[in-house]
């Protein structure tokens, strides 16, 4: 079996509940309010952006 083969089988079964969930938006919550911050502060153009699974 390959990897690619492996890790697709594994992202159907892995699945965040309620909590974990919950967790992680806090966390790109707070990353991206640093991010937007840290923009502020140096006066560049840039946007946040999530990208990702």
């Amino acid at each position: 079996m390959s990897l690619e083969a492996v890790l697709e089988a594994v992202r159907g079964r892995v699945v965040p509940d309620d909590d974990e969930r919950e967790a992680l938006e806090a966390v790109v919550a707070a990353l991206t309010a640093r991010a937007e911050a840290a923009i502020a502060e140096l006066s560049v153009e840039a946007d946040t952006r999530l990208v990702g699974s």
